[in-house]
């Protein structure tokens, strides 16, 4: 699939069609964003994120995930990009996955933004692949690194038995926050939260059911690896889509509760992508690190300036409105800002059974 500039409609294999962004030159969709705020203060330190934070206040947050063990490439120049941008990661920084070196990418974080910044790891199959990955984050959650207090206490310690380090919620002002585990394969045993290739098994969409119902924040924003509405070119057919009832059944559950955003990666390229009809957008984050048309050696699959380059997202939410803002250094260029848009903040609706 070539990049495009323009907003297409695409028509899916399972009958559906949608807004399909993958990269605008200015803000599209909703409405235009207002440029880029001053930086904000680090990260909170305290012990537990939720307690901290009442709503009804303004703040942000960085989106990112797939430096695989591109560490170096991934400081150099995402995070560098973050600092120069923005002072910080804002009140936590939110991986979406295949972060396999994660005691390294910490490292990098801690030396970057210092130790109490906030680091929500998320799961993707290449930590489900790297047994002490699994179990760096296993520890981390329960017992924390470096001097950190166990991370569990960022967040409200709610996860299904079998996933609980992996698979949890936080919530933090407005915002009801999600992280799931995609490869957790529905059991209790040890080893069951790397045990799939990726899917949205039935007792993971119905612990999230359980718990956005039990949501009382107007903005739910959920977190996964691998997207529901692959726009390629890389996962195509393999995402949550391989499974196209499961994923279906997903999907409903995050449009049910009126959530925002679902963030994923797993494709190595950023898009942004609404089926038609729906309220929730699929935000793939790109890679910040792994780039698709690089080759291990250095050399190039593509012309320098036709390079996906990498890719970060800074969110801002306000009392009334989200405001998304993609930054990348698509063709080996500087970062810039290469998307942005807004959604209002509404009253939080009760769900019900049937859905929307």
């Amino acid at each position: 699939m070539r990049r495009s500039w323009q907003v297409a409609t695409l028509a899916l294999a399972a009958g559906l069609s949608g807004v399909l962004i993958l990269m605008a030159a200015a803000p599209a969709a909703d409405k235009a964003a207002p440029p880029a705020g001053p930086a904000a203060a680090p990260a909170p330190s305290g012990p537990s994120l939720a307690a901290e934070s009442a709503g009804g206040e303004s703040f942000r947050f960085c989106v990112m995930g797939d430096v695989r063990a591109n560490v170096a490439l991934f400081d150099e120049q995402v995070l560098a990009a973050v600092a120069k941008q923005y002072g910080s990661l804002g009140v936590f920084g939110i991986s979406v996955g295949d972060d396999e070196l994660a005691a390294e990418v910490r490292a990098r974080i801690d030396a970057r933004f210092g130790p109490e910044t906030i680091w929500y790891h998320g799961m993707g199959n290449h930590e489900a692949g790297v047994p002490a990955c699994m179990q760096w984050l296993r520890d981390d959650y329960n017992t924390g690194h470096g001097g950190r207090a166990a991370f569990k206490t960022h967040t409200n310690q709610d996860g299904p038995a079998g996933s609980v380090e992996t698979t949890y919620s936080w919530d933090y002002g407005d915002v009801h926050f999600v992280m799931l585990n995609e490869y957790w394969n529905d059991a209790a045993a040890p080893g069951s939260d790397a045990a799939t290739s990726g899917d949205a098994v039935p007792a993971l969409v119905a612990w999230l059911d359980r718990d956005l119902q039990r949501n009382k924040r107007p903005v739910v924003m959920v977190v996964g690896h691998e997207p529901a509405y692959p726009q390629g070119p890389r996962h195509t057919d393999d995402s949550l889509n391989a499974n196209v009832e499961q994923r279906d059944a997903f999907w409903k559950v995050l449009e049910k509760h009126g959530v925002q955003a679902y963030f994923c990666g797993h494709t190595h390229y950023y898009s942004r992508y609404r089926p038609d009809g729906g309220q929730v957008w699929q935000i793939d984050v790109g890679n910040a690190g792994n780039q698709p048309d690089v080759k291990k050696d250095g050399t190039l699959t593509v012309a320098p300036d036709k390079r996906e380059g990498l890719t970060f997202v800074n969110v801002v939410v306000t009392p009334a409105e989200i405001r998304y803002e993609t930054w990348r250094n698509q063709g080996g260029k500087t970062f810039s800002r290469a998307d942005s848009w807004t959604q209002p903040v509404k009253t939080k609706a009760p769900a019900t059974a049937a859905g929307r």
